[in-house]
């Protein structure tokens, strides 16, 4: 009997999928548990995502995020917007409000990691050896004047998709926050 065992175990199938990954997380309760969220629906590519679940302890049952609100839009949709080069885009969180009566605070910032990279042509013998993504450079899409304040003046700086998030977060006791993105098509 143990022989039959042994001689299945010396066999191991090898895996060619993707690691499966299942996530509980507090993601209100700090800033890098939201950053950790965000990276890993980045590469959400990289693995078979079975399941996200929200989960937060029973203090905070009665708490409400933030509603985010930009450029008049309120749903949870990223917005898109078609900008040019050097021609400011306004972008403004009116009627942001927290149905928690708590004070808000607006920070909008360029999230560089979703930007699209420009690759530069290389002869063959100048790669050979070399990772792909070392020959890849991700210029600076966007700045952002007013990135804490209710409006934000966005200057497209070169072309390509440049995405710009709004955070919103209340001074509640815990605080709370609600994120919106916005995704710029920058042409010439």
């Amino acid at each position: 009997m143990y022989s039959n065992l042994e001689s299945q175990a010396s066999h191991v199938d090898s895996f060619s999928g993707k690691p499966r990954v299942f996530v509980l997380s507090d993601i209100g309760n700090e800033p890098d548990d939201q950053m950790s969220l965000t990276r890993l629906l980045l590469y959400s590519n990289e693995s078979d995502v079975e399941g996200l679940v929200a989960v937060t302890s029973t203090w905070q049952r009665n708490k409400v995020s933030p509603v985010a609100i930009v450029n008049g839009d309120s749903s949870k949709e990223p917005i898109f917007v078609n900008a040019r080069v050097s021609i400011p885009v306004m972008l403004s969180a009116a009627g942001t409000n927290d149905p928690d009566g708590n004070r808000l605070k607006y920070t909008w910032f360029y999230y560089q990691e979703a930007a699209s990279a420009i690759s530069k042509p290389v002869k063959p013998e100048e790669v050979v050896g070399e990772r792909g993504e070392d020959k890849l450079d991700v210029f600076p899409k966007v700045s952002i004047e007013g990135s804490d304040q209710e409006e934000a003046k966005v200057m497209p700086q070169s072309e390509g998709i440049a995405h710009v998030i709004l955070v919103v977060e209340d001074d509640g006791e815990p605080s709370l926050t609600s994120y919106r993105r916005v995704i710029l098509n920058i042409e010439p």
